[in-house]
């Protein structure tokens, strides 16, 4: 009788984590599974131990390439071989839950599904990685095509069980495909068993640990590194061209990952120079991809371009950083606002900009002395890429006004009422807060951006107008903390599962007890330290 599920790993040098993967399928709490382990010719003891395994375990086969083939080519080896109805793929240096695969089939049989979907979850957790999300609930045939070609949480196969089926389907309609694949390569394998799926459903539990490999292609920029994405990338759009003639009446899946494609090669070259970048820019127009960079170096260009082929609040964040100065992503906080939704309205909303050639910042506050406002206001009106919502009142307000008659980008609303504020922001793709924890009125304001930002679903970068290297761990660890408390609840909402939590219970009480907010935000921000002019800066 066919196992269940076939468990496929590639490998290729991961000796110093293949023991702690391995662990974790052998010991899944549902035993019938077969784990099919692809040895793609690395250079170190990774079979070796994977051979010490199999000799315990009859449910071990080992399949080893003639060559190095790369991960596209180990992957639909692994899926040609599986005897399991369904096939789900480890990374060698990442480990499953012990109840992922009886999570996962259970699930599959309720749904009756041929893709589920899984959580994943970065390990180790921090706050600076952000959990990738997948759609959950049912799609059917277009729709789970639309959604795996263009959402960029749609990108892995590793949070995926597919039925095997599809997946040798698609082997066989890829089989032209003879270079090896190590970058983006998941993704089209996915796009086209994709055309041959009928239903996903993406279901709620962490059951995949995602291990952050500092030696993966993905995570190393160098020139022959960024030589080997680009000739990857391109050998995709080349591939992409042929599927098109193969699957005509699916072209429009096809150019949505064609889209991804393009936005994830400009985007390499933000990391080099000038002709890294034109040379990226060369291949996309060989391939059709016409449209114009912003102005700016090579790092805004390639960002701001990537951005206008493929939206991901992530690239947003990078380039409005940039254009503040910062060069590291990690200099400010990250809220993954496409996690949390509190109706099934909220969770139909996407993040694309409602004008992808301009990037819309809200910024809604009280205007001190504070020269990250200034600043704001110059980098806005330099860069047409870019388009300031601005509201509010204070000692700036004039010189707004003034940056407002000058630049048609910086958009001034004055005083507004807070529902008319919200519609500012829904209209906007990021908010930008300041925390100054001197301030009473930060103190009140800060908790309430905090809510505004998840139930509107947008990220929100907060700066502290007294020190560039600003980040409140504190903030960011309460609010995770609250991201791990929700549980599902009826109606496609959240509820929460711990009310006695401070932030829980203050956005429990936000509508109706404001005043709550100043206990808490000293809670979260008290001031210890102070700068050369006396102004307490935050822990």
């Amino acid at each position: 009788m066919s196992p269940k599920i076939s468990i496929i790993i590639p490998v290729y040098n991961v000796a110093p984590f293949i023991t702690r993967c391995l662990d974790s399928c052998i010991h899944q709490t549902l035993t019938d599974i077969e784990i099919i382990i692809v040895d793609d010719c690395g250079s170190d003891d990774s079979i070796k131990i994977a051979t010490e395994y199999a000799s315990k375990d009859n449910r071990i086969k080992i399949i080893s390439n003639p060559q190095n083939l790369g991960t596209f080519h180990a992957r639909i080896i692994g899926a040609n071989n599986a005897n399991g109805l369904y096939c789900m793929f480890v990374d060698g240096d990442d480990f499953l839950h012990p109840g992922a695969c009886e999570i996962a089939f259970r699930a599959i049989s309720k749904q009756k599904v041929d893709i589920l979907a899984l959580r994943m979850q970065h390990f180790p957790k921090t706050f600076l990685r952000i959990n990738p999300r997948n759609h959950q609930g049912k799609l059917i045939e277009d729709s789970l095509r639309q959604y795996l070609s263009k959402s960029p949480n749609a990108q892995s196969l590793c949070d995926k069980i597919i039925l095997t089926q599809i997946l040798k389907n698609a082997s066989k309609a890829l089989n032209f495909v003879q270079k090896p694949l190590r970058f983006f390569e998941d993704g089209l394998l996915l796009l086209v068993g994709s055309f041959f799926a009928k239903s996903y459903f993406g279901q709620k539990d962490f059951i995949y640990f995602y291990c952050h490999n500092a030696q993966s292609v993905s995570r190393t920029h160098t020139q022959e590194s960024l030589k080997q994405k680009y000739a990857n990338l391109k050998y995709i759009l080349e591939i992409l061209e042929e599927l098109k003639k193969a699957f005509p009446s699916y072209g429009v899946f096809i150019d949505n990952f064609a889209k991804k494609t393009a936005s994830a090669l400009i985007l390499e070259a933000r990391f080099f120079d000038k002709e890294a970048f034109l040379q990226a820019y060369k291949i996309l127009k060989k391939h059709h991809f016409t449209k114009k960079p912003p102005k700016g170096d090579s790092y805004i260009q390639a960002v701001g371009l990537s951005l206008r082929y493929h939206f991901r609040w992530q690239n947003l964040i990078r380039l409005f950083a940039y254009l503040l100065g910062f060069k590291k992503i990690d200099n400010f906080i990250i809220n993954q606002s496409d996690v949390m939704h509190f109706s099934p309205q909220a969770s139909a909303k996407t993040l694309a900009p409602t004008n992808i050639n301009k990037i819309k910042i809200a910024y809604v506050g009280e205007f001190q002395e504070e020269k990250y406002v200034k600043k704001l206001l110059e980098i806005v009106g330099e860069n047409q890429v870019l388009e300031l919502h601005i509201g509010g009142f204070g000692i700036l307000e004039n010189i707004i006004k003034t940056y407002a008659k000058k630049h048609s980008n910086i958009i001034f609303y004055d005083k507004n009422p807070y529902a008319k504020t919200l519609k500012i922001q829904q209209n906007c793709d990021i908010f930008l807060t300041l925390f100054d924890p001197t301030s009473p009125n930060h103190y009140f304001a800060m908790p309430n951006k905090i809510y505004q930002t998840p139930s509107l679903s947008k990220p929100i970068l907060v700066l502290n107008p007294y020190d560039e290297q600003f980040i409140s761990q504190k903030i960011v660890a309460v609010l995770q903390d609250y991201l791990a408390s929700k549980n599902t609840a009826g109606g496609g909402g959240y509820r929460l599962k711990d009310t006695t939590r401070p932030l829980t219970a203050l956005i429990a009480t936000a509508p109706i007890n404001r005043p709550d907010y100043k206990p808490f935000s000293k809670s979260l921000c008290k001031p210890t330290l102070k700068d050369p002019q006396g102004h307490a800066r935050v822990a």
